[in-house]
Formats: structure tokens, sequence, C-alpha cells
């Protein structure tokens, strides 16, 4: 996304801030979007334009970040549209903002240090009780670990299993004894 965001020409900006805002949440209809401010610039709407229809002409004639910022914010609070992948949505966003304060750097190379960032951090999305896979949880996340079906697993899935609670771990298991 942040790549397309960067190649983008002035004419194609606005429909590929459109296209990373449909695979990050729903409803956002691009065609019938952009229908809708080709109609709006050249002056055949009936109806007066919504802030977001103005923020996308105003995209479409001034391609810089705050406006992609702007538009990319404005989807996001729009009534029909539904985030479904807020972390995503989020890093986007971070990267854009990274790109503004720093214009040395690109959308794509910001993106890249928000996710290392972001990577060190851990995401904070562990919530009071979860349940969760080892691929979804780092090391020492949670208090407490209950590992199940311990017979079942082999050698490396149990180790990485064992270091995910950082003050207990229990280990359910229909076996007295295992080899992993």
């Amino acid at each position: 996304m942040a790549t397309s965001l960067d190649e983008a020409n002035a004419a194609n900006v606005m429909p590929n801030l459109l296209q990373a805002a449909a695979e990050l949440m729903t409803n956002v209809g691009i065609s019938a979007t952009l229908r809708r401010i080709a109609s709006i610039q050249a002056g055949r709407n009936r109806t007066l334009p919504s802030s977001l229809e103005n923020a996308l002409v105003e995209l479409a004639l001034v391609p810089t970040r705050h406006n992609m910022r702007t538009t990319l914010l404005l989807l996001e609070e729009k009534d029909e549209t539904r985030v479904f992948r807020a972390g995503a949505l989020q890093v986007l966003k971070d990267a854009i903002n990274l790109s503004i304060s720093s214009p040395e750097k690109s959308i794509r190379k910001s993106a890249s240090v928000i996710r290392e960032q972001r990577r060190y951090q851990g995401e904070g999305r562990v919530s009071h009780r979860s349940i969760g896979s080892t691929l979804l949880l780092k090391g020492l996340e949670c208090d407490h670990a209950l590992i199940l079906n311990v017979g079942n697993m082999g050698a490396s899935d149990l180790y990485v299993a064992l270091s995910r609670g950082a003050k207990s771990v229990t280990v359910f298991s229909d076996l007295d004894e295992f080899t992993p």
C-alpha cells in the first residue's frame, strides 16, 4: 500500500488511496466514489459534496501527504465503513504521519520504520483473558499460559508454548509422560 501511494502520480493518488482503504475497511465503494468525484469535479453534482468528497477532490487536485492523511481519517469516520484491519490501518496512518514529519522519508520507508518499532514493542493486543496460539503471542507476553494437548506437540512447538507465560505455565495432557 505504501509503495502504491509513493509511486502514484497526480492522476492516480486518489484511486490508490481508495484501494488501500478498501483493503482495510468495508463499504469504501471505490467505483461509486470515483464516479461521484468525477461528477463533482465536472460540476454536474446535484447534491452538495460531503466533507469526505471535498477531501477526495482536494486530494485529486493537490496530492500531498497531508491530504492523504485527511482523506484517510475521513474515510475511517464515514458512517457506512467498518475497519476490519485496524492494526494495518494504524500502521498506514502512522507511516503517513512519519513521512509528513520527515519529508525525506518515503511512505514505504516510514512504514518499514513503524513496522520495526511495533515488532520490538509488541502490539499490546492481548486482553485480560485471551485464547491464542504460539503464532499470535510473543514470548512472556502473558502472565499465565495454559498449554492444551501437549501429547500432540512436537519439540519445537512445545518449546515455543512453554516460553509464553511470564509467571506460570500449566500443562494439560492425556498422557502422564510424553516425549516431544
